[in-house]
């Protein structure tokens, strides 16, 4: 993942900022991830919500271009 930029969201106190930022992305609650490709454009078919397997998450990398 080097070049990767990774930010992390605490959302479990369900404020109206926590619930809108769910919305934007579509996200029901975490865990999630959510990727973006190089240019900062969100890769909505590369959602990650719960467990996915390693295989599985390292297409979705693939995917962004990481």
């Amino acid at each position: 993942m080097q070049g990767a930029l990774e930010l992390e969201v605490d959302v479990t106190a369900n404020s109206e900022a926590d619930r809108a930022l769910l919305e934007r992305f579509g996200l029901f609650g975490p865990p999630a991830i959510v990727l973006f490709d190089a240019q900062g454009r969100e890769q909505p078919d590369t959602h990650v919500v719960g467990y996915v397997p390693p295989r599985a998450f390292e297409g979705k990398l693939v995917a962004v271009g990481l």
